[in-house]
């Protein structure tokens, strides 16, 4: 099993930990009660019973664990929770959970998340997440792991999970699997619609074990992004990111990312099909070994790790004003070698798409190369903009702000941690937060305030 290393980095930093007042929701006025059922808001349909009314002015209200668990039974006995808005108006504390179950496990038709959840910048605290075993509480088909499963055209936003720790082993998998510690699987119906991550932070380990027939893809926040889904302001990740991985599929290639391919990142496993992330962080080490089959055959596929991304996507991604600290490995995978897996590995483990774009990323010039390779046609001259390897002092302390500077200047810092606004919609110029004393690498400005507003954690009975 997987070990934490949460302390054993030098250059790992987290936000401050020592958080938005609970919402009162509007008194829901029903002038005929001759219908009850259809006088009643979607934040009592059901199996829910919440307070509020599920609109934009009075949100079903997320308070304790059991609410959280209300929302999970909904959304996976195929209530999607369309257009309903959830509101978190307090800290959750799930490490009485031996194995929580992702919200939105894909296993009905409407067994997605399609709603939009709005932590209130409080925390989800301890969630554990181990093998996938129907005493577990998963069913034997299940394919996705985080907090969140599948999220088809929803929002997830200020919102912080701490203490991760996620440690899965699959064998004999038949379908391919996702793990993120946020969300499994992003993706938006069509191109009108979008699938939206903001102001969200994880802290901890996510560790994966496959074998089997298909593809994984592992993230720290996501672990696939897909078909316009958006990761696009303030989302960070601060952990490991490791597993072991082995494919029999046939259907796996060296050159290009497919079906039986495996994507670990630090951020996002892979994003693909015009997906975005932008305005980030991820502080991690990414550790991947590629083992052989129980059979001594030769795996097919390929294995792409990056401390940002995996691998971008077939069909333009673009990634902006991130930076990346850590680091990555994969062993046990060349051409040549007995394992018959090919592997790349860098801040971004593969560019797929001669269209994708990099712009404004940083990186600490341990991580090795920026790209472990990139598809024929994809031009560094054209598709890397202000994409620059620093040391570490340079992306420390008050140095960031020396040389992780943006076009003309864009990121814009602050170089205090004292704030009164408890606010994800910080002025522009609050956007970062140097880390002075000890010199750290920069934060978020909506982290640090959350930070200071929180209160002891309180073990649910």
């Amino acid at each position: 099993m997987h070990t934490s290393v949460l302390s054993a980095r030098p250059w790992r930093r987290s936000v401050a930990s020592v958080a938005v007042a609970a919402l009162t929701a509007a008194t829901l006025l029903v002038s005929l009660p001759a219908d009850p059922a259809s006088a009643s808001s979607p934040c009592q349909a059901g199996t829910l019973d919440l307070v509020g009314d599920g609109d934009t002015e009075s949100p079903c209200l997320i308070s304790t664990l059991a609410d959280l668990e209300s929302l999970r039974d909904a959304v996976n006995a195929g209530s999607n929770q369309a257009g309903v808005h959830f509101l978190q108006t307090a800290d959750i504390d799930l490490s009485s959970v031996p194995s929580w179950v992702a919200i939105g496990m894909d296993l009905e038709s409407d067994a997605q998340f399609f709603g939009n959840y709005d932590g209130g910048l409080r925390r989800i605290i301890g969630m554990r997440i181990r093998n996938a075993t129907p005493e577990d509480g998963y069913p034997a088909e299940a394919e996705y792991f985080g907090l969140f499963g599948y999220v088809r055209n929803g929002t997830i936003e200020r919102l912080r999970l701490t203490g991760v720790d996620i440690d899965v082993s699959i064998a004999g998998a038949t379908d391919s699997l996702y793990v993120g510690g946020l969300a499994a699987y992003l993706r938006s119906t069509s191109s009108s619609e979008s699938t939206i991550v903001s102001a969200v932070s994880v802290e901890g380990d996510i560790t994966l074990d496959y074998a089997g027939e298909r593809g994984a893809y592992v993230g720290g926040v996501v672990g696939r992004a897909r078909r316009g889904a958006k990761l696009e302001d303030r989302v960070s990740f601060v952990g490991t990111v490791s597993g072991t991985y082995a494919s029999s599929s046939l259907s796996g290639g060296s050159s290009v990312v497919d079906n039986a391919d495996a994507n670990f990142g630090g951020l996002v496993g892979r994003m693909s099909s015009t997906s975005t992330l932008s305005l980030g962080y991820a502080q991690a080490d990414v550790d991947v070994t590629v083992a052989k089959l129980p059979d001594d055959s030769l795996n097919h596929g390929a294995v792409y790790a990056g401390v940002l991304t995996g691998s971008s996507s077939s069909t333009t991604s673009r990634l902006e004003e991130l930076y990346a600290v850590g680091s990555v490995s994969v062993t046990g995978g060349t051409a040549a070698s007995e394992t018959g897996v090919t592997v790349f590995s860098g801040v971004v483990g593969f560019i797929e798409h001669r269209n994708d774009t990099f712009v404004e990323i940083y990186y600490l010039d341990t991580i090795g190369d920026f790209s472990g390779a990139q598809v024929t046609g994809f031009d560094p001259q054209v598709g890397l903009i202000d994409v620059v390897a620093l040391e570490e002092a340079q992306m420390r302390g008050a140095a960031a702000a020396l040389h992780m500077t943006g076009t003309e200047g864009r990121w814009a810092y602050r170089d205090t941690a004292a704030s009164s606004q408890l606010s994800v919609q910080a002025a522009e110029e609050e956007r970062w937060v140097l880390v002075l004393e000890p010199a750290g690498y920069p934060v978020f400005a909506w982290q640090v305030d959350a930070a200071a507003a929180d209160e002891p954690v309180v073990e649910e009975e």
